[in-house]
C-alpha cells in the first residue's frame, strides 16, 4: 500500500497538482478499477493478434478532473445534463466541449465502420495509433486531442510491482 500511495503522491506533486489524501486515493481507486484493467486487456488482446486502441478522457468535469464514464455523454452528443441539472451543467456553450464531442463521435463511428478510430472532423484531424506494450501510445481526449506515449507511466508501472508481489514473482 505504501509503494502505491507514494508513487501516486510523487506523480501528483510532479504534475503540480494538489495532493490531499482523498485525491491520491481517488486516482489509485480509478486506476485500479478502470485504467490498469483496460491496459491489461489491451495488452492481452494485442498479444493474441488483435488490434488495440487506448484513450484517456481528460476533459475536466469538476475539480479539474474527469471521472469514470464522464466521456459517455460526449460519445452520444449529450452535453447538457438531463432535468434540472441541465441548468447547472450545459457544456454546449463551450467550444472545446463541442469540438471534443464531434471528434469523439467521429472516432467511434470510424471504428465501427473501419476498425480504426481515426478522427476526421472540420476542426480535428487525428490518426489514432494502435496500442502496444512498448510505446503505450494513447489518445488523450480533452481540450486538446493528442497522442502521447505512456501517459502516467509511474502510476501504471507501480501496478506491475504490485501484481508481481501479489502473484509471487518478485
Amino acid at each position: 500500500a505504501h509503494v502505491v500511495y507514494d508513487a501516486y503522491l510523487q506523480a501528483l506533486k510532479a504534475e503540480g497538482l494538489s495532493y490531499p489524501a482523498l485525491r491520491v486515493f481517488g486516482n489509485i481507486f480509478s486506476d485500479y478499477n478502470f485504467r490498469i484493467t483496460a491496459i491489461k486487456y489491451a495488452e492481452m488482446h494485442k498479444a493474441a493478434g488483435g488490434d488495440a486502441y487506448l484513450y484517456q478522457f481528460v476533459f475536466p468535469l469538476m475539480l479539474d478532473q474527469s471521472f469514470h464514464a464522464t466521456e459517455v455523454p460526449y460519445v452520444f452528443g449529450q452535453l447538457k445534463f438531463p432535468g434540472p441539472m441541465g441548468y447547472l451543467f450545459d457544456y454546449n456553450s463551450y467550444p472545446a466541449a463541442v469540438r471534443l464531442k464531434d471528434a469523439m463521435q467521429d472516432g467511434w463511428l470510424a471504428f465501427v465502420y473501419t476498425g480504426v478510430p481515426d478522427i476526421r472532423t472540420d476542426e480535428v484531424t487525428a490518426t489514432w495509433p494502435q496500442y502496444d506494450a512498448l510505446s503505450r501510445k494513447t489518445m488523450l481526449l480533452g481540450k486538446d486531442i493528442t497522442v502521447v506515449s505512456a501517459p502516467k507511466e509511474r502510476q501504471r508501472s507501480v501496478w506491475d510491482e504490485v501484481h508481481a508481489a501479489f502473484y509471487g514473482f518478485d
